[in-house]
């Protein structure tokens, strides 16, 4: 199932979007400038006069009710409606100062169901991001992004890692008990604004705690991550840099015969940035992945199989922000986790989103999210399976005061084969919710 970056507000649309560059600045904090592959930051939809909120204590409580046109993800005559409701919270804090800034989001919330209770549970979401500037060169930035989901459209936070530092969230499981952490520790070394580096080491791990509806075992993927990018500003808008990215996946749960229990990725990945503009940034990457397989023996043979291919990866991001309008996107090719069908596949997508604040009384604000990816699983038990997803998003909020905030949303999902696939895996699905929001508390904590 899709991570919760994809939930609700819509302000991120993948854990695999592509991330902006980071420096230190005089002061030491980290800043995008210029932006470059590789630093595992998020897309956002923010506007400019968001960017301002730097120390804030908020506890929000909300409710949403949606009609679901098929929980279960199934095809034809297999697919059952219901009713959803969720009750839902949300502590955020977050403060930004000369020394450390601290970004912390925790959401919990309980989702049930009118017919299929027995898919009734609590999920949760986290995310927490801390920044220590230890001189005016040196910082030191660690995150993790922890999350408790089985659907992918409850209301949610949006706030974690993203590539290369997370897991691939372009694959829908239907209601799979799904638990996953992406933690990351950067050191980062600034000279001047001029030149740059960091350095990082992170691990992930996926696991399915149950047997999905259709009766499907699952994969599990677990293993740490590290690299190294140096960075060279040419002029105040242009940045250029160069990326070396290892990763090791591990695989274990429902392996099939021949299937791969372990991949070593090594990358090395030029990127480049450039803004245009205060309000615009371009970024750009290419380069090769070489990923090596380790496959299980299969009888009567009791030595292991090792296999090596090599794959082009690509990317890059356009992003705009303004006073009432936020946009970006995003195309990229990667190697990646299977999502847990596979054990691997080579992941291309794009997603774009679009945030606009409305001409009308009361501070509308609506938001359209897309998104496209193809998944080619090229292990020995998959036979060459090509998996394919569409997804596409609507939102419309509006606040009250400075406490309620109401909205409604929209989200379709497709997905589907071009071979025999198990059971489960293709479905068309949608959804609609209204929601309601209550802020509680939104006051300043921390001083400077």
């Amino acid at each position: 199932m899709r991570k919760s970056n994809f939930i609700v507000v819509m302000v991120l649309l993948s854990g695999s979007a592509l991330v902006r560059g980071q420096v230190v600045s005089p002061n030491g904090n980290v800043s995008p400038m210029a932006s470059t592959f590789g630093n595992g930051q998020s897309a956002t939809l923010k506007y400019t006069g968001e960017n301002g909120i730097t120390n804030e204590f908020v506890f929000a409580t909300g409710y949403q009710f949606s009609y679901d046109d098929n929980v279960l993800g199934a095809n034809g005559s297999a697919k059952q409606s219901d009713e959803v409701h969720d009750l839902n919270a949300n502590v955020r804090l977050l403060h930004v100062g000369p020394r450390w800034n601290t970004s912390i989001e925790y959401v919990p919330f309980y989702e049930f169901y009118n017919q299929f209770t027995q898919y009734n549970r609590l999920d949760q979401h986290l995310a927490a991001d801390f920044t220590a500037n230890l001189s005016p060169r040196w910082a030191l930035r660690l995150r993790d992004t922890f999350d408790d989901l089985t659907n992918p459209y409850g209301p949610g936070a949006a706030g974690g890692l993203g590539s290369p530092s997370a897991l691939n969230s372009t694959i829908f499981v239907p209601l799979a008990a799904e638990r996953g952490n992406s933690s990351r520790a950067d050191l980062v070394w600034n000279q001047n604004g001029r030149n740059s580096a960091f350095a990082f080491g992170g691990y992930q791990i996926r696991d399915f705690t149950q047997i999905v509806t259709s009766g499907n075992a699952l994969i599990n993927t677990q293993g740490p991550s590290g690299g190294f990018e140096y960075s060279w500003r040419p002029s105040e808008h242009t940045n250029l840099a160069m990326l070396y990215l290892f990763e090791r996946l591990d695989f274990s749960g429902a392996l099939p015969a021949g299937s791969p229990s372990r991949l070593d990725i090594h990358g090395l990945l030029p990127s480049f940035g450039w803004q245009p503009s205060p309000r615009v940034q371009v970024t750009a990457f290419a380069g090769p992945e070489i990923a090596n397989q380790t496959v299980n023996p299969i009888a009567p043979s009791t030595t292991p199989i090792y296999a090596q291919q090599i794959v082009w990866a690509g990317g890059g991001t356009v992003s705009g922000q303004a006073e009432h309008t936020a946009w970006y996107v995003t195309p990229q090719r990667i190697v990646a986790d299977g999502g847990g069908y596979f054990s691997y596949v080579i992941s291309t997508s794009v997603n774009a989103a679009v945030r606009q604040e409305l001409p009308f009384p009361g501070r509308w604000n609506a938001t359209v999210g897309f998104e496209a990816a193809n998944n080619d699983a090229f292990s020995a038990e998959t036979n060459n399976i090509n998996l394919t997803g569409q997804s596409a998003s609507f939102e419309l909020q509006r606040p009250f005061g400075e406490r309620i905030i109401t909205q409604v949303n929209y989200n379709f999902t497709h997905q589907s084969g071009s071979q025999a696939l198990p059971a489960g895996v293709e479905f068309n699905r949608n959804r609609i919710s209204i929601g309601i929001n209550y802020q509680w508390n939104a006051t300043p904590r921390i001083r400077r």
